[in-house]
């Protein structure tokens, strides 16, 4: 598979890895360029720009809002997008900007695939955290507090969004 990389911070940078040592031919983008010479240095193809890295399918692993908006909105780099070109965005992001990104991947003809890490898996993850701790004896309050939280949102029917949804949870519980 010919895929891009948009975003090496530390789960970005391990996902481009796998993705290298599974075979795939892959371009990488990043602004610190330290991340880029590691992978480089692995077979990945570094590109100068973060719509170069737009090929086949690509990945992104971004900060936030704002890191998302300023690549993925920004002049040009949809309207070059080749024919057949899908977007997996990893990031965390608010359901406002999600939004925007479907329509305007949508417009310029770029598949868009919102993969952030949902509510349902990190309630699966915070039991088996649980489950360990229980097992080793180790209070963990903060963590059954979240599963508390997660199992709430999950509950309203927020299971399918990201974490950003815990705001709403908060908010609840402020009664705001």
């Amino acid at each position: 598979m010919e895929a891009g990389f948009i975003g090496l911070g530390a789960m970005g940078s391990a996902m481009a890895a796998n993705l290298l040592a599974a075979g795939h031919q892959l371009r990488v983008w990043n602004r610190s360029r330290l991340p880029v010479e590691e992978l480089a240095r692995k077979g990945a193809e570094p590109v100068s720009e973060a719509r170069m890295a737009c090929t086949g399918t690509v990945f992104s692993m971004l900060a936030d809002d704002e890191a998302v908006r300023g690549i993925f909105l920004a002049p040009d780099l949809l309207e070059e997008a080749p024919p057949g070109t899908i977007h997996v965005n990893m990031a965390t992001i608010s359901v406002r900007l999600a939004e925007e990104l479907a329509a305007e991947h949508r417009r310029h003809g770029v598949g868009y695939v919102s993969a952030a890490f949902g509510l349902v898996l990190g309630l699966k993850d915070l039991r088996l955290l649980l489950e360990a701790a229980e097992g080793a004896r180790t209070p963990m309050p903060f963590a059954s507090v979240l599963r508390d939280h997660l199992l709430e949102a999950v509950a309203q029917g927020e299971g399918d969004r990201d974490w950003a949804a815990l705001a709403d949870v908060a908010r609840r519980h402020a009664g705001l």
